[in-house]
């Protein structure tokens, strides 16, 4: 039986001193510390920090890391490797690289010029006080970056019969350690082994001793199991790529979309459960990652509007784990079918004035797109021009709109069918022409006289699409699918894509999000005529994702625009000009070289070696998972289930 103590004996033990508890070590136990070793029992001990001199660990890999765990061992020798790290985020870290970043260049460059009146010929220090310097200036980059800063230590216990032996031990590693890394070495400060033994267990303490490494380059050489993405409100999406213990990664699309997300990854790239046998076109995984960011959504009490470009059909039988239900709760759209009058404007009232003027350029837009994107500059200023001397014609607009908004006829049609169609604009050309001719402008007549000839032939052959009046009803379904995959013409996607963007952001809400399956299937022109109007919608609190078939898309050798497809570079400097910052989260799947330059390049950040490798490596379903908000960089197999 355990004897139960008494309370005073309790408070007793609690208050004991730190300097009581060591005497007690030393005086009363049969353990006996020398400066080099700790002794017990007729075994020794010795307690080493990994020493990487400045400058040698630079571009380090996590194969070179794995030199430090030593493995060949002399007989009566035994190893304890241990690791010690912590990571400092948010505010702290900007602190320390302002306390520290600068005030390092400029004691490091004032010893400089102490050393360089000493020695005039030691390249190595010069050598390694440039490295020094641009250890510092990285981190000064990083301040504002999601990244954090690792700080770590990595020591290494020795066990053996007698001191001589491990002595010997010490000599072995470290000669075999500098042969493979000049500058690494095991090594301990006289006199240190009782604190290190009392601190085995303890937390690392940040001070200047410790290792410190930007949270890229030390995301791949952590040798702790890796909890990876946990958030409380998220759904299971994949197991974290460099956890020890395969953990699963738990992600929460919505609390953390605001405005925009990108989801790339190659076709190639497909998750295993859900292959297709009869095609060699498997599944899009960014649709897949979309639709579960949809579900959860829908848990969360949100609508969700899908523009499907590319061939993702979540009624696909026998792919999916979805209710037979669905099929009722939901609604799909043949958008190969259905029409929406080009010439009819969607929103709110008194916001006419903005949504005139993107309802203008779109008639222009998809007039240029039936045109291969051949307008001129002088052949759009025309079309503008009659475009707005049409809508006054029509009684539809008037010029002091923005104080009379009620009095326009943009939005609201009580009645479409009775709305003037594209084939009345059309007829417009030739009272306009008329017009410039008593003005006796006749070149600029003969220039109408022509566009009129040509956009009646493009509309006659699409007169079904954007010929008649709008014949859609606006759905109240949880989520919505408006499916382009009927559609073969990559011309006529474009056109429908730009018609109906206006009418879908009118049937969202705020905090509602549209999901766009395959932006890779819309020319980068295409995604320039939308910036105006995702913009406006983002600005009324509705959230994008943009999906990706690819990371990068093959531009035209020819220079023709219509030729160039989009990828999520194209939303540089359109939606973003730093992905790490301006998109709230991203997944960017497996990347050639070229790749991999860009997305830097986009993120305006360095990568480092570690993340550099791992995005070329083809795993699997494997994305680098990227968010700001909390500072996440993990690489994810992707395999949910929706």
């Amino acid at each position: 039986m355990f004897k139960k103590k008494k309370k005073n004996d309790q408070l007793k033990n609690s208050n004991e001193t730190k300097s009581e508890r060591v005497e007690y070590l030393l005086e009363k136990s049969p353990y006996y510390i020398s400066p080099s070793f700790v002794s017990h029992n007729g075994k020794h001990a010795s307690i080493l920090n990994l020493y990487v001199r400045i400058g040698t660990n630079r571009q380090m890999t996590f194969t070179d890391v794995l030199d430090f765990i030593p493995i060949n061992t002399l007989e009566g020798i035994e190893f304890h490797f241990l690791t010690y790290d912590q990571l400092i985020k948010y505010d702290p870290k900007t602190k320390l690289i302002k306390d520290n970043a600068a005030a390092g260049i400029t004691s490091n460059d004032e010893d400089a010029k102490d050393r360089k009146k000493a020695d005039d010929d030691d390249a190595t220090r010069e050598e390694m006080r440039k490295a020094e310097n641009e250890d510092y200036v990285d981190y000064q980059r990083m301040m504002e970056e999601p990244e954090p800063v690792a700080v770590f230590k990595i020591k290494l216990m020795i066990i053996g019969t007698s001191r001589e032996l491990i002595d010997e031990q010490i000599e072995i590693l470290n000669m075999a350690l500098n042969t493979r890394h000049s500058g690494a070495e095991w090594d301990s400060i006289g006199g240190d082994q009782l604190d290190s033994y009392l601190k085995l267990f303890d937390r690392l303490e940040m001070d200047q001793t410790a290792m410190t490494s930007t949270g890229w380059n030390y995301a791949g050489l952590n040798f702790a199991v890796s909890q990876g993405v946990f958030d409380d409100r998220g759904i299971p999406i994949g197991l974290d790529a460099l956890s020890l213990s395969s953990s699963t990664s738990i992600f929460d699309f919505d609390s953390f979309l605001q405005k925009q997300a990108i989801i790339s990854i190659p076709r190639a790239s497909f998750m295993a459960r859900y292959y297709r046998q009869d095609s060699t076109l498997q599944i899009s995984a960014s649709s897949i990652v979309m639709q579960a960011a949809a579900n959860q959504m829908l848990m969360n009490g949100k609508r969700s509007h899908h523009i499907v470009l590319n061939d993702f059909d979540y009624r696909e039988s026998g792919m999916y784990y979805r209710p037979v239900q669905t099929n009722d709760m939901f609604d799909h759209y043949d958008v190969a079918k259905l029409t929406v009058n080009p010439l009819q404007g969607f929103g709110d009232v008194e916001d006419v004035s903005n949504i005139y003027t993107r309802l203008i350029d779109k008639i222009v837009n998809i007039f240029n797109l039936l045109l291969d994107l051949d307008l001129t500059k002088g052949d759009k200023a025309v079309i503008l021009s009659v475009v707005n001397e049409f809508y006054l014609g029509r009684g539809y607009w008037i010029n002091d709109a923005d104080k009379y908004p009620k009095r326009t006829q943009i939005v609201n049609i009580s009645n479409p069918m009775l709305y003037a169609t594209m084939g009345d604009f059309i007829n417009s050309f030739t009272t306009t022409m008329e017009k410039v001719l008593k003005d006796g402008l006749e070149m600029k007549a003969d220039r109408i006289d022509t566009l009129e000839s040509t956009l009646r032939q493009a509309l006659d052959a699409n007169i079904s699409i954007i010929g008649r009046p709008t014949s859609i009803e606006t759905s109240r379904a949880p989520q919505v699918y408006y499916e382009f995959n009927k559609i073969e013409s990559s011309k006529i996607k474009q056109l429908q894509f730009i018609n109906l963007l206006e009418y879908i952001i009118h049937t969202a809400k705020k905090g509602e999000t549209i999901f766009i399956h395959g932006t890779n299937e819309l020319y980068e022109e295409t995604i320039r005529m939308s910036k105006d109007s995702i913009k406006a919608a983002q600005n009324k609190g509705i959230r994008f994702v943009f999906g990706f078939d690819t990371i990068s898309s093959q531009k035209s050798k020819t220079d023709k625009e219509i030729e160039n497809f989009a990828d999520m570079f194209t939303l540089n400097g359109i939606f973003y000009n730093n992905l790490s910052k301006e998109v709230d989260w991203s997944m960017t799947g497996k990347c050639l070289p070229s790749d991999v330059e860009k997305f830097a390049k986009a993120a305006v950040m360095n990568l480092g070696t570690t993340v550099e490798t791992r995005m070329q490596t083809h795993a699997g379903c494997q994305v680098l998972l990227h968010r700001a908000m909390t500072q996440t960089n993990n690489f994810v197999h992707l395999n949910m289930k929706i």
